[in-house]
């Protein structure tokens, strides 16, 4: 008998699929601790030199862009235990169910206004962090060295969980009574 550890995870399922097959897009990731310090570190040592030209960019951090059904994957090869991906059910609540997607269904009038396939909340972002390459070349250049998540995992997560952690890990977005 194994136990079950769960974390909600909030992926967008479309309707006729299976419960961890999911149709979105690539998700943007970073190591907030490690990437975000050596960004703004990089930005601020490098803001007054005209030859960068740093002033008026956007400048995202992101070290990944994945499917959350691999950031499973590789969770599971990292602690070395099984791990599920389930996306989440309707709840029928309009705000939390704009959030994970599940809106065109519910409610049908809002079909054209979202996309189906991405975070409706995320949605007015989506193109800005996949629009750079990962990592951003601009902060490389300016000397970031970005920690990738197989790191993460191992250098953060792997410490806290392993000892405590049963042969089977389940993220679950959510379930209906």
């Amino acid at each position: 008998m194994s136990t079950q550890v769960t974390a909600p995870i909030h992926p967008i399922k479309v309707e006729g699929e299976g419960p961890n097959e999911i149709a979105q897009g690539n998700e943007a990731f970073t190591w907030v601790e490690r990437n975000v310090p050596a960004a703004v570190l990089a930005l601020l040592n490098n803001y007054t030199d005209p030859s960068k030209n740093i002033s008026g960019k956007s400048y995202p951090i992101v070290n990944a862009t994945m499917l959350y059904a691999k950031l499973a994957a590789m969770t599971a090869e990292v602690l070395g235990v099984e791990v599920t991906f389930t996306s989440v059910l309707p709840m029928g609540v309009l705000p939390m169910d704009e959030m994970v997607g599940r809106v065109p269904k519910l409610y049908p009038i809002l079909l054209d206004t979202l996309v189906p396939t991405q975070y409706a909340a995320h949605a007015e972002y989506s193109g800005f962090y996949t629009a750079t390459p990962v990592p951003n070349p601009d902060l490389v250049a300016l000397g970031v060295q970005f920690g990738t998540i197989e790191e993460f995992l191992d250098m953060e997560v792997k410490p806290r969980l392993v000892t405590s952690l049963p042969t089977t890990v389940k993220n679950v977005a959510g379930t209906l009574p």
